[in-house]
């Protein structure tokens, strides 16, 4: 019993349930999943492409985001012919970016680019354009994906 109170009390301490709303992460994510978050995760490094990552937004009703690390810092980031391209090369993504208008952003330093896995109905960077990383929160140990290679 000790045991499994102390478990409880570290995973706590090392994690972060977050409910899921709305559907710009399906099928990847589902309505009122939860997902399990490590607030610490990016003290001593930066999120990586493909990293799934909570963020803060304002635009949000909940004030927070779940989001696919699309583009990182110093990148040029574009999406023309229903197609990412990073840095002039085109990067696999899971599904066309069917509907998506053309779009340039320039990732700064201090920035990354964040996609919706279901493209066609999330909001994300292609909107508000890149985020600063000190509105990332945490991050999903439970999704590192190969969506975006």
């Amino acid at each position: 019993m000790e045991l499994t109170f102390f478990a409880n009390l570290f995973s706590g301490l090392v994690s972060r349930r977050i409910a899921v709303v709305g559907t710009s992460m399906f099928p990847l994510l589902h309505p009122h999943d939860t997902v399990l978050c490590n607030p610490r995760a990016y003290r001593s490094r930066t999120p990586a492409r493909g990293d799934i990552v909570v963020v803060s937004q304002a635009s949000s009703p909940s004030g927070r985001m779940i989001k696919l690390v699309a583009g990182l810092p110093g990148e040029q980031i574009e999406v023309r012919q229903d197609r990412l391209w990073v840095n002039g090369t085109r990067v696999s993504f899971h599904s066309p970016l069917v509907g998506s208008l053309p779009g340039r952003w320039r990732v700064e330093e201090d920035q990354i680019f964040l996609l919706s896995y279901a493209v066609a109905v999330g909001t994300d960077s292609r909107s508000f354009g890149p985020i600063t990383l000190r509105q990332v929160d945490r991050k999903s140990p439970r999704l590192n994906s190969s969506h975006v290679a």
